[in-house]
């Protein structure tokens, strides 16, 4: 992103001295522009404010963040670039142009600085919004993803044939469960994580009866934590 905004401030420098050079060098003969009268220069400070206004918005894209925030804000930044060199072209031209009026630079200016403005806020507040919710997804799926690592490590570990098929039948239950949990499951997946702690120390053990045991055990709790998530959605 650091890239990103030294590039920008790069295009933003030059594009204002572009516009600074053409509205002051060119022949007011030539330009709508009378640099005699008071509104010329009250237009020129003007739409250097909108360059300014322009920088200002563009802060909020290129600020520090997360790298998925820097991801998301990607896309906007294309838009800053169009939105600077288009400011550019319009400037230029009413200052070129005979039969503009000085003011006329300055409106067209702020027309385009409001439609950036709005599409940095809505991207800004949209980049938000996914990252909370990636965020929320996370802490609702962490329960469930780190059982679901620890089943298939105790699968790959050596057991007899009738305790592996204990092993896998418990790894493709929590395999094929609920992802999402909720705060109100929050008892029966701590009496559910402790199961299945039973239940990987007696296939450690090579204790044959007490994996069936503890694998029913884990499969009976399991089940009523997914029939409860169906109902909590």
């Amino acid at each position: 992103m650091e890239k990103y905004k030294k590039s920008y401030l790069t295009v933003w420098g030059i594009a204002v001295a572009v516009f600074v050079a053409v509205a002051l060098l060119i022949p007011s003969q030539i330009g709508g522009w009378s640099k005699n009268e008071g509104s010329f220069w009250a237009a020129f400070v003007m739409i250097l404010l909108v360059f300014a206004g322009q920088l200002g918005c563009s802060a909020l894209v290129f600020r520090k963040g997360t790298l998925e925030q820097k991801f998301l804000r990607l896309p906007i930044i294309y838009v800053s670039y169009t939105a600077l060199i288009v400011t550019l072209i319009v400037e230029m031209v009413c200052v070129v142009i005979p039969v503009t009026k000085n003011w006329l630079g300055f409106v067209l200016g702020l027309v385009i600085l409001a439609c950036y403005g709005i599409a940095v806020v809505m991207s800004v507040s949209g980049a938000a919004v996914i990252e909370q919710t990636e965020r929320k997804v996370k802490e609702e799926t962490r329960f469930l993803l780190n059982l679901r690592t620890e089943a298939e490590l105790l699968r790959k570990q050596p057991h007899s044939p009738e305790i592996a098929a204990y092993v896998k039948k418990v790894e493709e239950a929590v395999r094929y469960s609920d992802p999402r949990s909720n705060q109100a499951l929050e008892e029966l997946e701590g009496r559910l994580s402790m199961a299945f702690s039973a239940f990987s120390e007696a296939a450690g053990a090579q204790d044959e009866e007490a994996c069936r045991e503890k694998s029913e055990q884990f499969l009976r709790l399991l089940e009523e934590r997914n029939s409860k998530c169906r109902l909590l959605k």
